[in-house]
């Protein structure tokens, strides 16, 4: 397993709303990691923000050296947890106004708990 100096690596994938982790790109790179032995992890969250949010941060708490991949609103949570974290990112078409999405199928708290 490929590792650095802060010891062995987790990528965490974080689909875009509307996706999860058995999604077709969780699954790509699930395929991709595991033949070259990089551990992942692909968790299918909730579309209510602060869930999703809290999930991801429960994750990135117990690995020692995670890496986040993140599609769409999962590049938008990606964003503000690599700059919590101070951990690596990698961003596929973020979602920049992550509001106008949500707004259209939350309510204005639900939104607003993670904005």
């Amino acid at each position: 397993m490929e590792s650095d100096s802060r010891g062995e690596r987790v990528i965490i994938y974080i689909h875009g709303f509307g996706g999860s982790g058995l999604g077709t790109k969780a699954s790509l790179f699930r395929e991709y990691f595991k033949e070259r032995g990089i551990e992942y992890i692909a968790p299918s969250l909730s579309y209510i923000p602060d869930l999703a949010i809290s999930t991801l941060e429960e994750l990135i708490e117990n690995c020692e050296n995670p890496s986040l991949i993140g599609s769409s609103l999962g590049g938008f949570y990606t964003l503000y947890l690599t700059k919590k974290y101070n951990i690596r990112g990698v961003l596929i078409n973020p979602a920049v106004k992550s509001h106008k999405t949500l707004e259209r199928h939350l309510s204005y708290r639900e939104i607003h708990q993670v904005l």
